[in-house]
């Protein structure tokens, strides 16, 4: 019998020596997706061993802001912590100085200056790390996708959006891709109504499918003239303000699918009413 319980004591023994090991002594990975910046080697930790703040990251054109727990970059993460699995840490960055405001322009210059009123609403777009745009919509022009527009800024729809597409000599592309309400029709000439606003350089207009009415939530300004989408498209505002922003925007780098490289993140739109009464827009048929 002691024969027995000898050997079966020491199996015991053992299984419980090496189930402490693995659960004490695991070297959980700690790793720094840093998004192009100096790289930061990662590190190993024990359990419940305290993660330290990093060196702090370099990146050319760029301001350091902190390290995330997510991918999207929605939650700061607290140092010291204390380590209980794999973890990736994200660095956040912003644009290193913001774009200077702009030259005096002579709004009476402007080829749309006729549609600009004090009574018109205008809109304020913030882009993070970049600068300030302001336009004006015109509800003379296009009242339902004037309506439109301010629906989604009012549930703050726009707020961590971005500018996702960019032509240079053509436009800039941005709103929301994955929370729109109910299509419009478009107000455009080839839908049956009339717009006499041309797509002139600083022109806001909304962007749509191959189907007429398929607006929702996205938008673009020109960057230059192009009438080849007067009739087409439903044009309803112009820029006031940050013509520069507009330049700095449509001069970044961008892949084969006209993408910016770096995010170009819209922190805002928010909007003065003036005079103007909004109403619920009609959604299409």
């Amino acid at each position: 019998m002691k024969k027995i319980l000898l050997p079966l004591f020491v199996l015991i023994l053992l299984l419980s020596s090496c189930e402490g090991t693995s659960y004490l002594d695991y070297d959980y990975t700690i790793t720094y997706e840093t998004f192009g910046g100096t790289e930061i080697e990662s590190i190993e930790v024990k359990l419940e061993g305290e993660i330290h703040i990093p060196s702090e990251p370099i990146k050319e054109d760029y301001i350091f802001v902190g390290w995330y727990s997510d991918e999207n970059l929605t939650s700061a993460f607290q140092f010291p912590s204390l380590a209980y699995s794999d973890l990736t840490l994200y660095a956040k960055w912003d644009y290193d100085g913001i774009v200077g405001a702009d030259s005096d322009v002579d709004l009476s210059s402007l080829p749309y200056s006729e549609y600009l009123n004090e009574s018109n609403p205008v809109i304020t777009i913030v882009v993070s790390g970049i600068g300030v745009m302001k336009l004006e919509l015109f509800p003379s022009v296009a009242p339902n996708t004037v309506n439109n527009f301010i629906m989604y800024i009012d549930n703050e729809a726009f707020t961590n959006n971005s500018f996702h597409r960019v032509i240079e000599d053509f436009m800039i592309q941005g709103g929301n891709t994955y929370s729109t309400i109910c299509p419009i029709s478009g107000d455009f000439e080839i839908n049956g109504y009339t717009n006499d606003l041309s797509h002139n350089r600083g022109v806001l207009s909304m962007a749509r499918t191959t189907f007429m009415n398929s607006a929702t939530s996205q938008f673009f300004i020109m960057h230059a003239d192009y009438p080849w989408l007067d009739g087409s498209y439903a044009s309803f505002g112009g820029l006031i303000e940050g013509f520069n922003v507009l330049d700095y925007i449509a001069g970044v780098d961008t892949d084969i699918y006209d993408g910016p490289i770096e995010d170009i993140r819209i922190e805002s739109i928010t909007i003065e009413l003036n005079d103007y009464d909004a109403s619920d827009p009609i959604c299409a048929d």
